[in-house]
Formats: structure tokens, C-alpha cells, sequence
């Protein structure tokens, strides 16, 4: 698993590399929107606890007051 989140860099990035990476079988590249990365760096601090839960595709992020819902993009997902 692959796992952009910087916006237009990985845009460009994944334009770059995606021809060469369709080779590979069992890959998947997820992107997560610029929306969501600012949300997540606004909760950094030090020694911080998190809960994660994944259900129905989505990841929720979880601390004592706050919680962010995250649904990434699929840019490319394994060979069925």
C-alpha cells in the first residue's frame, strides 16, 4: 500500500509513476485529500493518544475531543 496526501505534488507524482506501476498486481495507492492532512496536523501534540477504527471503508481518528472522519481516494487498488 501507497499512500499520498500532499495534494499536487502527488498528482504529479502519480503521473509520473503510475504507468510504470500498473505492472504490479497487488498494489494499491490510496490518496488522502489536502482537507483531511491539515484536520490531522492540527491534532499533533507530544505524547499524544489516538484511537483508530476502520469500518465500511472509512477511517475515523479519534482523541478525548475530537474525531475526523477519513475516506481516502482510490488511485489504484490490487488485481482482483
Amino acid at each position: 500500500v501507497v499512500v499520498t496526501y500532499s495534494g499536487n505534488a502527488a498528482e504529479i507524482w502519480w503521473a509520473k509513476i503510475a504507468p510504470s506501476l500498473s505492472r504490479l498486481k497487488n498494489l494499491a495507492v490510496i490518496d488522502i485529500p489536502p482537507a483531511v492532512v491539515d484536520q490531522l496536523t492540527a491534532l499533533l501534540q507530544r505524547g499524544m493518544r489516538m484511537t483508530a477504527m476502520v469500518q465500511d471503508g472509512e477511517l475515523q481518528l479519534m482523541t478525548d475531543d475530537t474525531n475526523i472522519a477519513l475516506t481516502a481516494g482510490v488511485r489504484m487498488a490490487p488485481a482482483a
